[in-house]
C-alpha cells in the first residue's frame, strides 16, 4: 500500500513539471498588462489596458491617435480624420475646398481667380506680379516669369546673363559671355574710367567722384573751392575762400596767422607784428631787445631785461628769488675774499680765504663757508653774503655801497666787525 502511494506521487510532481514547463514556453516573449499577456512587437500597455503598436511606435493615447500608420496629436481634445481635416490653433478644419471647380489641399495651395496656386516658401504671394522659383518668391518682369539662373530683368525687358551676371545695358553689352562698357558710345576700361554725364573721366586712385563737386589731384579727392580747382600743395579752402598754406600746413583762420612760412596763435582774436610783440594770456607786450621774456618774472628797462621778484627788480649777482621773496645769493667765503688785497694783523700776513682781522686782533673762519669771532665765539649755518670782499650774515648785516652795515633788528656783531662803520639800518 506504500509502495502504490509513493507511485502516485511521483507521478504527480512529473506531471506537474511538465505542465510548468509547457506553460512557461507558451509565453515566452509575452508581458502581462493588468491580467493579459501581450506580444511587446504587436502591443504595447499603458495604464494596464492594451492597445496596438503604430507603425511599430508606442505613444500617448491621451494625447494622440494612430491613422494608417501615423501618429497624430488631438485637435482641441478630439480626434479627426487627417485626410480631410487639419487641425490649426486647436480647431478641426477643412483640408480640402474648391477652385475654378476643383478640389484643392489648402494645406499646400492658394486660390486667386479660380487658379490654384503652390505656397512658395510656405506662404502665398502676389501672383499679378510676383512668381515662385526655386522655393523663393521674385517679381515679375514686365508681367512674365524667367529663370533667374539664365535671365535677368532690366526696366521690364528681360536679357540673357553675361557670364552668369546681370549688367546694366544702357552702359554696356555682353560680347562673348564678356562685359563691355559704353559711355557716349564708347567702349571703355572701368578699372581706370568712369562715366559721367556720356563723358568718359579718370578714376582718381581708382576711385570714382562727382566732378560737379570735386576734383583730382595726386590721386586724391578733393571738394571744390567755390566751384574752382586749385593747386593743393599750395592753398586750402576755407569757408568758400582759397587761403595760402603756412610753411606747406593747413590751418584754423579762427586761431591762427601766418608769418613768414611759420604759425603763431592769434592774441585776442587779432594778429600783430611777431617782430616787435609777443601774447601772453591774450595780451600784447613788447619785445625785448627783440626777445619776448617771461613777464611774471621780469620787466624790459630801456632795453635790457631785468629779472622781477614779487614785482622788484633785483641784481642776479647779489640776490636769488625764492617763493617771490628775495634772498641773498649764497657765496662761498674763498669767492668773496678772493678779491679783497693782501692783509696784515699785529704783523702777520694773514690767509684772507682762512684769517681776518677783527680789531687788530686775528681771528678765523669756522670753515670756508662758516664763521667766527674770537671775541664774541659764534658760527653762522646759513647763506652768507659777500661786501668788499668781506663775508657777513645777511641776517644781521647789509651791503650799503660795498660798506657793511648793522641792522637794527639784527644780532650785535661789533661796531667795528670786517670793518663795519657807522649807525644800524
Amino acid at each position: 500500500m506504500f509502495r502504490f502511494l509513493f507511485l502516485c506521487l511521483v507521478f504527480v510532481l512529473v506531471s506537474c513539471t511538465d505542465y510548468a514547463e509547457n506553460l512557461e514556453s507558451r509565453f515566452e516573449g509575452r508581458k502581462w498588462c493588468g491580467s493579459e499577456t501581450y506580444d511587446e512587437g504587436k502591443f504595447f500597455c499603458q495604464d494596464e489596458s492594451l492597445h496596438e503598436l503604430c507603425a511599430g511606435s508606442s505613444y500617448d493615447v491621451k494625447e494622440s491617435f494612430c491613422e494608417v500608420g501615423a501618429i497624430y496629436p488631438f485637435c482641441g481634445g478630439e480626434w479627426y480624420n487627417p485626410y480631410e481635416h487639419f487641425c490649426e490653433s486647436g480647431e478641426v478644419k477643412e483640408a480640402f475646398a474648391t477652385c475654378g471647380g476643383e478640389r484643392y489641399d489648402v494645406r499646400k495651395k492658394f486660390c486667386i481667380d479660380g487658379v490654384a496656386y503652390d505656397f512658395c516658401e510656405g506662404k502665398t504671394y502676389d501672383v499679378a506680379t510676383s512668381f515662385c522659383h526655386g522655393g523663393a518668391v521674385k517679381l515679375k518682369c514686365g508681367g512674365k516669369t524667367y529663370d533667374p539662373g539664365v535671365q535677368f530683368c532690366f526696366n521690364d525687358s528681360l536679357y540673357i546673363l553675361c557670364g552668369g551676371q546681370s549688367y546694366d545695358v544702357t552702359k554696356s553689352f555682353c560680347l562673348d559671355g564678356s562685359l563691355k562698357y559704353l559711355c557716349g558710345g564708347k567702349v571703355y576700361e572701368p578699372a581706370l574710367y568712369f562715366c559721367y554725364a556720356d563723358a568718359l573721366v579718370e578714376k582718381c586712385g581708382r576711385e570714382e567722384y562727382d566732378p560737379a563737386k570735386q576734383f583730382c589731384a595726386d590721386s586724391k579727392v578733393y571738394e571744390l573751392c567755390n566751384g574752382e580747382t586749385y593747386n593743393t600743395g599750395l592753398y586750402f579752402c576755407s569757408a568758400g575762400s582759397l587761403i595760402e598754406k603756412c610753411g606747406g600746413l593747413e590751418y584754423s583762420l579762427g586761431s591762427k596767422f601766418c608769418v613768414d612760412g611759420a604759425l603763431y596763435d592769434l592774441c585776442g582774436g587779432k594778429t600783430y607784428d611777431v617782430d616787435f610783440y609777443f601774447c601772453v594770456a591774450d595780451k600784447l607786450y613788447e619785445k625785448c631787445g627783440g626777445v619776448s621774456y617771461d613777464v611774471s618774472s621780469a620787466v624790459c628797462q630801456d632795453g635790457v631785461l631785468r629779472n622781477t621778484c614779487g614785482g622788484q627788480v633785483y641784481d642776479e649777482t647779489k640776490y636769488v628769488c625764492k617763493n617771490g621773496s628775495l634772498e641773498v645769493k649764497p657765496v662761498s667765503i674763498s669767492s668773496c675774499v678772493a678779491s679783497r688785497p693782501t692783509e696784515t694783523c699785529q704783523g702777520k700776513t694773514l690767509d684772507k680765504t682762512k684769517e681776518f682781522c677783527n680789531d687788530g686782533i686775528v681771528d678765523t673762519y669756522c670753515s670756508t663757508s662758516l664763521y667766527s669771532s674770537k671775541n664774541s665765539p659764534m658760527c653762522y649755518s646759513g647763506s652768507i653774503g659777500c661786501c668788499g670782499g668781506y663775508p657777513y650774515n645777511p641776517n644781521n648785516f647789509a651791503c650799503v655801497n660795498g660798506t657793511l652795515r648793522e641792522r637794527c633788528d639784527g644780532y650785535y656783531f661789533g661796531h667795528y666787525f670786517f670793518g663795519l662803520q657807522g649807525s644800524c639800518i
